[in-house]
């Protein structure tokens, strides 16, 4: 099954359970493509080598483009390892996805 690993940082005040949630159901619902976003899916006490196996079996990365992911080790890091990994990264702001913009449902069709 392929799958669409998201990047994103908490620290923007639009990045919560409940958008991370609707964010996940309308990828897979869109896609029909398993999307793991670690804060909701978390199934390791070894979080760091668990999100490093997560995205080393991802055929994408989702960036949710946020003011702070610049600011984000972990993101800059996930980055990193989807260049070595060689996953195609999309970046798309969080509000695309929530109210299913054009933008949105053009690059999604490309994840199809």
């Amino acid at each position: 099954m392929r799958k669409i690993f998201v990047s994103y940082t908490t620290r923007s005040s639009e990045i919560n359970i409940k958008n991370l949630e609707l964010i996940k159901e309308k990828l897979e619902r869109f896609t029909n493509v398993y999307v793991y976003i670690e804060l909701l899916d978390k199934n390791s006490s070894k979080k760091q080598e668990n999100v490093i196996n997560e995205l080393s079996t991802s055929d994408y990365l989702l960036l949710l483009d946020t003011e702070y992911i610049d600011k984000s080790i972990w993101v800059q890091l996930e980055l990193e390892y989807a260049l070595i990994f060689n996953i195609p990264v999309t970046k798309l702001k969080p509000s695309f996805i929530l109210e299913e913009t054009q933008e949105y449902i053009h690059t999604m069709k490309k994840i199809k």
